[in-house]
């Protein structure tokens, strides 16, 4: 997938990230659906979510909500039966991930091209990570990398880089499953501690769940 089309996304990110303090909900993930030209909600529905936690330890769960009819407290059923503290331990669980499903996920739409499965793998965890330092530090501490330029900056940055090991392709790769979802593979590093370069891979099931692992190191920033 062209690294230039990936960039400009990654761009359209980080600004929603510095500005998502602004807005109030729903209008939060509003925007962020706006980032994301090729990921839909079905008609009649927009995302709204549960606030949980405090000031300085606060996430969301988030979830399809109907436009008509659903007051500010509405609430899915699946959600509405479980207590709050219940949800805390439920993310990236198979019942949370259950529940996403009912509640979010099948409510999604987007293209099956290598666009639409790029942006969806992105959106997903986007949406997880907003407003969710606590419990997506590590995705939101990322710095996303989709070209060799980008590659050498940090390594010019880091100053004390060992052991490089140069990729193969720079740009992000997409690959669809016959089955539904697929797989986007790209390049990252911890833009707080600055320890290393390493490729990212994002798995999208055929039910919408996205989970990420990490991969090779190609460069050890000292």
């Amino acid at each position: 997938m062209p690294g230039a089309l990936a960039e400009r996304l990654y761009t359209a990110i980080q600004r929603y990230r510095n500005a998502w303090s602004r807005y109030k909900r729903p209008e939060d993930l509003r925007q962020l659906l706006r980032v994301f030209p090729n990921v839909t909600i079905s008609e009649g529905y927009l995302l709204d979510y549960v606030p949980m936690g405090g000031p300085k330890s606060g996430w969301i769960w988030p979830f399809a909500k109907p436009i008509q009819g659903a007051d500010d407290d509405y609430l899915p059923d699946e959600l509405s039966e479980l207590a709050r503290d219940q949800l805390s331990g439920m993310r990236d669980t198979p019942e949370g991930q259950r529940i996403a499903q009912q509640t979010l996920y099948r409510h999604l739409r987007y293209p099956g091209t290598q666009l639409g499965l790029f942006e969806y793998s992105l959106f997903v965890k986007e949406l997880w990570a907003t407003k969710s330092e606590t419990k997506a530090e590590e995705w939101l501490n990322l710095g996303l990398l989709f070209s060799r330029q980008r590659f050498d900056g940090v390594i010019y940055k880091a100053q004390s880089a060992k052991r490089i090991r140069r990729p193969g392709v720079y740009e992000p790769t997409v690959r669809s499953d016959p089955a539904g979802g697929g797989k986007v593979q790209m390049l990252a590093y911890d833009s707080v501690a600055w320890k290393r370069i390493f490729s990212i891979l994002l798995r999208v099931d055929k039910n919408g769940h996205v989970t990420s692992e990490s991969g090779k190191v190609l460069v050890d920033l000292g």
